[in-house]
């Protein structure tokens, strides 16, 4: 294998008349797109017109955990008019249709997270193929498309597989492969093997697929783009896990009570190899795995690896090795900072639609230490907000929007008197 084109996050390299397309983002832009990663995509595909000098691709990612996360958080910050988010997804449908409509055989090799403009990227390729794990997970947030993505699943794709992702619940890879979103299943112990047991499967030519014939729906897709409007809180994102590489994650984390709003983030840091310490229901976390055993996220296999990271604990002093403690909102957190290692992190816990916490009386801030306290509330699906007390250090907050971004989650951080002023609002 050699490589036979080369820019800042793209590479192409050749090896037995197939050409493998690797992308991969630096930890720091998140392995999403923006203005600059589409230009690059543009003069990627622009090369393969012109120069590559075989005809098939493999497209892949080359970070551990993803596909492509879709749109970088900033983007739609960036893009303040409707007008210029209708112009980006110009652009964006004109690079798939370049993809979909070059004379060789594309093939999107899916491994880890595969949201949104990734979604239709893949889409855009002849053929899909998918490995078969948790992290792997298949998804249209809020059911929407800008790049091409809804007419290809209109030309390409029955209704029940457009219903599914309509409704911007994750697939697994075994889901979308019996909507037939995906061609072909692998293992991550197929490795190089899994492209060869595709040929096998439709032959060792393998032929381009069928193009939408005129393309209805890009304006219309473009429109709805433009006049999306997420729910966030505007001037108030963290730009404090920007200016370094993400944290490493912690290796214990303790749960103390029952926070139902905590389980997805706490499955995302078991698959990370996290040791999780629960005073809580543990039949709760089983429950899960064996849902998502069920629909195919995880096997059998990787469920028990699960499972043995899934700890039971019965009082604070078991918590006292955790670098991360999840504080249910009944508790105070007073009495159980005096029992932890002083490095280590407490957030207390607001879940979304319970009234605001009490404020931490002034008693308990002048004899605990108040640098390791950090509220926490659920806004939506997938966000967080975090307020962390006066006398939190900055290392602190970024571990955390680093902890909880590394885990799919956005971030947003408010000054520490955001209660005090969210009542006087």
């Amino acid at each position: 294998m050699f490589p036979i084109y080369q820019s800042r996050h793209i590479r192409v390299d050749l090896e037995r008349h197939i050409a493998t397309l690797t992308f991969a983002f630096s930890p720091l832009e998140q392995q999403g797109w923006d203005g600059n990663a589409l230009e690059e995509w543009e003069r990627a595909i622009a090369w393969l017109y012109t120069s590559c000098p075989v005809g098939i691709l493999v497209i892949r990612s080359g970070t551990k955990d993803s596909f492509c996360r879709g749109l970088h958080p900033l983007v739609l910050r960036e893009l303040r008019r409707p007008a210029d988010r209708a112009a980006f997804a110009w652009r964006g449908q004109q690079l798939i249709q370049k993809l979909a409509h070059w004379p060789g055989v594309s093939i999107a090799s899916i491994d880890g997270l595969c949201r949104g403009v990734g979604w239709e990227l893949a889409l855009a390729c002849d053929y899909r193929l998918a490995v078969q794990r948790a992290a792997t997970r298949i998804e249209l947030p809020q059911g929407l498309t800008c790049f091409g993505g809804s007419v290809l699943l209109q030309s390409r794709h029955s209704p029940q597989a457009r219903h599914r992702l309509a409704s911007g619940i994750p697939l697994s890879a075994r889901e979308a492969f019996q909507l037939q979103l995906v061609d072909h299943l692998s293992y991550p112990s197929d490795g190089d093997n899994a492209l060869s047991r595709l040929r096998e499967q439709f032959g060792h030519s393998l032929a381009k697929r069928p193009l939408p014939a005129a393309w209805l729906g890009l304006a219309s897709e473009r429109r709805r783009f433009a006049a999306w409007n997420p729910p966030l809180p505007p001037n108030v994102i963290s730009d404090l896990a920007a200016d370094g590489a993400p944290l490493p994650f912690p290796h214990v984390i303790g749960v103390w009570g029952d926070i139902p709003a905590i389980e997805d983030w706490l499955l995302e840091a078991l698959l990370k190899g996290a040791l999780v310490l629960v005073h809580s229901p543990q039949q709760r976390y089983r429950q899960r795995l064996d849902q998502l055993e069920q629909r195919g996220f995880c096997t059998s296999q990787e469920k028990l690896l699960l499972l043995e990271r899934l700890r039971p604990v019965d009082h604070p002093d078991d918590l006292a090795a955790a670098e991360l403690i999840v504080l249910a909102p009944q508790y105070h957190p007073g009495e159980l900072c005096r029992r932890l290692d002083p490095a280590s992190l407490l957030v207390w816990v607001q879940p979304a639609g319970h009234a605001p916490l009490p404020p931490i009386s002034q008693a308990y801030n002048t004899i605990v230490r108040p640098q390791r306290v950090v509220r926490l509330s659920f806004l939506h699906s997938r966000h967080v907000a975090v307020v962390p007390e006066e006398a939190v250090d900055e290392l602190s907050v970024q571990r955390l929007v680093s902890w909880f971004q590394q885990g799919d989650y956005g971030v947003v951080v408010f000054p520490a008197d955001a209660r005090i002023l969210a009542s006087a609002a």
